[in-house]
């Protein structure tokens, strides 16, 4: 009977973490979470997670797949993700503000080479996602841009399916042709902040291509 008493004080201890155990954290598995947006629908939350082998950042989804592990539920200055050992949370290091994805700071970093690859010229822009102009009151005010496929440069620039693009970098457009402004800020590279439309509600996108 003592020993079954001891045997269960230990269990006890060890479920509380009074024996130092704790559950598994997803930084053991290579990544850091950079920040989180977090809306009231949790469709438009995501969070940038970055592959600490390569330094590579990324912006994920809930239910998007990172390697073998699965974002399950974004919150502010964490994440719950499911991975082959169970599930874990990566939460910001300590000193990081929950407020990581602020309109000041890149959601997202490009690798210059990466982004010449694929879009060497305007038409291979065309063929990778699909753009039509928005009008308002008879006047264009930017593009919808859909067809964006899972993985591309433009779903970890952040970008949605739908998304009504209406500036860059601050400047609205003021020409007929907005998806060819589109494309030279992006051969351009540096810091781009596009101003999007998106169900209804304006967010903003940062990223940067160097």
């Amino acid at each position: 009977m003592k020993h079954e008493s001891v045997y269960f004080v230990i269990l006890l201890a060890l479920s509380l973490g009074l024996l130092g155990y704790a559950p598994a954290s997803a930084q053991d598995l290579g990544l850091r979470l950079v920040g989180t947006a977090v809306s009231d629908d949790p469709r438009q939350s995501y969070a940038v997670i970055e592959a600490q082998s390569s330094g590579q950042q990324k912006p994920y989804r809930e239910g998007d797949q990172v390697g073998e592990i699965i974002i399950k539920k974004i919150l502010l200055g964490k994440v719950v993700v499911h991975t082959p050992g169970g599930e874990a949370v990566l939460s910001m290091r300590s000193g990081e503000s929950p407020a990581g994805l602020s309109q000041a700071e890149p959601s997202a970093r490009l690798d210059r080479k990466e982004v010449d690859s694929a879009l060497p010229d305007y038409s291979h822009l065309m063929q990778q996602v699909r753009v039509r102009p928005k009008f308002e009151g008879g006047r264009p005010i930017g593009f919808v841009i859909y067809s964006i496929a899972p993985g591309s440069i433009f779903a970890r620039m952040g970008l949605m399916d739908g998304d009504v693009i209406t500036a860059m970098n601050g400047r609205s457009f003021e020409t007929s042709q907005p998806v060819v402004d589109f494309y030279d800020a992006l051969k351009q590279g540096g810091t781009v902040s596009l101003d999007i439309n998106r169900d209804d509600s304006s967010q903003k996108l940062n990223f940067e291509i160097r």
